[in-house]
């Protein structure tokens, strides 16, 4: 099962107006550019339905 510890570089319980900001703009502050889906783009199937807190930002 994938577990998400960050989005856009913040963390799900810590999700702040700089965050919203970086998902807007589909951010990558660790590539300092827009998100490419990383090297696990095919190990994060995840369901957003059976996560509540990534459910609010999607």
């Amino acid at each position: 099962m994938s577990k998400i510890f960050e989005l856009y570089g913040y963390r799900l319980d810590c999700w702040n107006e700089a965050a919203e900001n970086n998902l807007k703009r589909v951010w990558c502050p660790f590539m300092s550019g827009e998100c490419d889906g990383g090297g696990n783009r095919y190990l994060s199937a995840i369901n957003v339905k059976t996560n509540a807190k990534l459910r609010r930002q999607n």
